[in-house]
C-alpha cells in the first residue's frame, strides 16, 4: 500500500529531475518560442502543485482521501499524456500546469491516506520509507531522463508517466481503503480557499520571477504586497470561520510549529544545492547535463538505501537529535564542499565524498522533520496538516533557490567564487535549522504527551 500511494511523490520528484535534462530539448521543439516563457513548462508546475497543498490537504480530510488521491492521480495521468502530445508552448504550459494541480492532489492525501495505517509506533518508519521511494526517483531522473531523450524524444518523459498512473489508479480504486471523513459539517470557506490559493501562486511567482525582473521593480513589490494582502485575509477568516482553509490551531501545537519551521529553513538550503551542484558541474567543470546529474547521483542513492531503516530511531523518540544531527551534519558536508570545490579541484575529493554525506543527513533529517510534525495530530487532520507541512517546504525551496540565484549574480557563467558564497549561505541556513530543532520537546515530554 504504501509504495502504491508513493506515486505521487515519486512522479512529482522524477518529473521536476528529468525536466531539467530534458529542457534543452524541448527548446529545440519549440525554437520559435523565447527561453524565458518556455520556462513557464517549469515555472507555472511549481506555482499551480505549490499554491492548491492547503486546499488539496483540506478536500482529503473532508470529501475522503482516497477520492482525493485518485482524482489526483486521474488530472496528473492525464495530463502528463497532454503534456507529451503538445503541438505548441502555450498547450504544453497549460498541460504542465494542470498536472500540478494533479500532484497537488496526490501528494498531501497520499501520505495522509497511509499514516492511520500504520500504529503511532512505526509512523516515522513509515514516512521514511515514503521519502526514500522519493530519493529513488530524484536519483533515477537524470540517467534515466537521458536515456529516454536519447532514444525517442522529451515527449516520452510524459507518456512514461501514463501506464504507470492507469495501473496506480485501476489497483488504488480497489485496494484503498477510503479514510474517515471530518467531523466537521459546516461550508468550506470558498472565500479563504480563493484568496488563500491566489496568495501563495502570487507569493511563489514573486520569489521564482524576482531575480530576473529585480527584487525593487514595481512589478515584485506589487505581487509581494498583493500576496500578503490576500494572505492577511486567509489568517483573518481563519480566526472565524467553522472550516477555514489554514487551520490555525496546528500553529498551537509546539511540535508541529517547531519541525515546519525547521523543515522549511532545512529544505532552502537543500533546495538551493540541488540547484547549484549540477549548475557548478556544468558551468565551471563544462560537464553535459547527463553527467551532471550521474554527478550528484550519490546524494539519492545513499538516502534511498538507508531512509527505510532511520524511521525506527525516530519512533524511538529521537527526533530532536535527528533533526538537529542531520542539519548539522548537512551543513558540515556543504562547508567541504565552500572549502575544497574550485575549477581545479577533483571531483573524488572535493564533491563525491560530501555527495554521499548529505544522502545520509537527507535520510536521517528529511523523514524526521515531517514524522516529527504529525506525531501528535489527529488522524482526522493528517491531510491538512501534512499539507500545511509540505507548503512550508515548498515555499522554502523557492526561497532558497531564489537567495542562491541572488548570491550568484546576473552573469551566466558565473565562477568558483561566485558558487562559494552560495555555499556558504546554504551553511549558515542549515544552522539555522538545527537551532530551530533544537527546540522540539525533549524524548520523555514527548512520551509524556503520548500516555
Amino acid at each position: 500500500m504504501l509504495v502504491l500511494i508513493s506515486f505521487g511523490q515519486v512522479f512529482a520528484i522524477f518529473d521536476s529531475s528529468v525536466l531539467n535534462v530534458a529542457f534543452p530539448s524541448m527548446e529545440r521543439s519549440f525554437d520559435t518560442t523565447a527561453r524565458a516563457t518556455l520556462a513557464w513548462a517549469l515555472t507555472g508546475y511549481i506555482i499551480s502543485s505549490g499554491a492548491a497543498l492547503l486546499l488539496a490537504g483540506r478536500l482529503a480530510d473532508r470529501l475522503g482521501r482516497k477520492r482525493v488521491f485518485l482524482t489526483g492521480v486521474a488530472v496528473f495521468t492525464v495530463a502528463s499524456a497532454l503534456s507529451g502530445l503538445a503541438p505548441t508552448a502555450g498547450f504544453l504550459i497549460g498541460s504542465r500546469v494542470v498536472q500540478g494541480l494533479g500532484s497537488a492532489l496526490m501528494i498531501p492525501s497520499s501520505l495522509a491516506l497511509a499514516l492511520p495505517e500504520f500504529p503511532v509506533g512505526r509512523r516515522s518508519q513509515a514516512i521514511a520509507v515514503w521519502g526514500g521511494l522519493g530519493a529513488v526517483a530524484g536519483a533515477a531522473g537524470p540517467p534515466v531522463g537521458g536515456a529516454i531523450i536519447a532514444l525517442s524524444s522529451w515527449r516520452w518523459v510524459f507518456f512514461v508517466n501514463v501506464p504507470i498512473g492507469v495501473a496506480v489508479f485501476t489497483i488504488g480504486a480497489v485496494v484503498l481503503r477510503e479514510s474517515e471523513r471530518s467531523a466537521r459539517t459546516g461550508r468550506l470557506d470558498v472565500v479563504g480557499a480563493v484568496t488563500g490559493t491566489g496568495a501563495f501562486a502570487v507569493l511563489t511567482f514573486a520569489i521564482l520571477q524576482g531575480n530576473s525582473w529585480g527584487w525593487s521593480s514595481v512589478r515584485i513589490l506589487a505581487c509581494l504586497v498583493g500576496a500578503v494582502g490576500l494572505l492577511m485575509v486567509v489568517v483573518a477568516r481563519s480566526q472565524r470561520h467553522r472550516d477555514p482553509l489554514l487551520d490555525l490551531s496546528l500553529f498551537g501545537n509546539r511540535r508541529f510549529t517547531i519541525a515546519t519551521t525547521s523543515l522549511a529553513v532545512f529544505n532552502s538550503s537543500v533546495a538551493a544545492y540541488w540547484f547549484a551542484a549540477p549548475l557548478f558541474l556544468q558551468t565551471v567543470f563544462g560537464w553535459s547535463a547527463w553527467k551532471a546529474g550521474l554527478g550528484i547521483a550519490a546524494t539519492p542513492a545513499v538516502n534511498a538505501m538507508i531512509a527505510f531503516t532511520t524511521g525506527r530511531w525516530a519512533d524511538r523518540g529521537h527526533q530532536r537529535a535527528m533533526m538537529a544531527g542531520g542539519s548539522l551534519l548537512a551543513a558540515s558536508a556543504i562547508a567541504g564542499i565552500g572549502a575544497l570545490l574550485d575549477g581545479d579541484a577533483s571531483y573524488w575529493v572535493a564533491l563525491f565524498p560530501f555527495t554521499a554525506v548529505l544522502g545520509i543527513s537527507n535520510a536521517v533529517a528529511w523523514p524526521t522533520f515531517t514524522s516529527a510534525a504529525l506525531v501528535e495530530i489527529d488522524d482526522h487532520r493528517y491531510g491538512t496538516a501534512n499539507a500545511t507541512n509540505i507548503t512550508a517546504r515548498t515555499m522554502g525551496s523557492a526561497i532558497g533557490v531564489a537567495v542562491l540565484i541572488a548570491a550568484l549574480g546576473s552573469d551566466a557563467a558565473a565562477t568558483a567564487a561566485d558558487f562559494r558564497r552560495g555555499w556558504w549561505i546554504m551553511v549558515g541556513l542549515l544552522v539555522v535549522a538545527a537551532l530551530c530543532a533544537s527546540l522540539y520537546p525533549r524524548p520523555r515530554d514527548q512520551v509524556a504527551a503520548r500516555t
